[in-house]
């Protein structure tokens, strides 16, 4: 028969395995909100950059043609961060509920008698997520970091393409990218 300390390292593994999956399928489902929006985004961008001459753009112009970008852009950070809140509140109740159930159907009757355990409500763990950074910054920074990060490349391939010359066709062929990039 196997020591408690073995099945729980069994445990621990195939418990890795599924969180793997999980976070794969988390991260799918993210893509596929922001691939969603990207569509919006890029039709915004052509409306946009046909009103205008887009060989010769000013600051002001440009910032005010991209609002509509930058409106849709926010609404896709949103709707990313709320996903991945949802997601996070959903994990915090499975794994409080997975490991109570784990540690009281592995611990011998002595121990739980000696030692009960304590159950951690998912809400705290959810909070203790939220309030961690992750490599240093906070989940809501990181959301507003990548709003940031995405208008302002929005705003370079377009005055890059202004400055070349380009076809509007062209910058946002540039700002959309392709499969293989992504």
């Amino acid at each position: 028969m196997s020591t408690v300390n073995q099945r729980l390292r069994d445990e621990a593994l195939a418990h890795s395995l599924f969180q793997s999956r999980y976070a794969r399928g988390v991260a799918r489902k993210i893509v596929a909100i922001l691939n969603k929006s990207d569509a919006e985004l890029i039709a915004r961008l052509r409306v946009a950059l046909d009103k205008v001459n887009p060989h010769y753009i000013e600051v002001k112009q440009l910032a005010h043609l991209l609002a509509s970008v930058q409106a849709v852009n926010q609404q896709a950070m949103t709707a990313m961060f709320v996903s991945l809140s949802e997601e996070l509140l959903a994990f915090a109740e499975h794994e409080t509920g997975y490991h109570y159930r784990l540690f009281d159907s592995l611990l011998p009757d002595v121990v739980l008698a000696r030692y009960p355990l304590a159950i951690i409500t998912p809400e705290q763990v959810y909070a203790a997520a939220m309030a961690q950074p992750f490599q240093g910054r906070l989940l809501h920074d990181w959301v507003s970091h990548l709003a940031t990060d995405r208008v302002s490349r929005i705003n370079h391939a377009v005055k890059h393409g202004s400055l070349l010359g380009d076809s509007v066709e062209h910058i946002t062929r540039k700002v959309r990218g392709s499969r293989a990039k992504h």
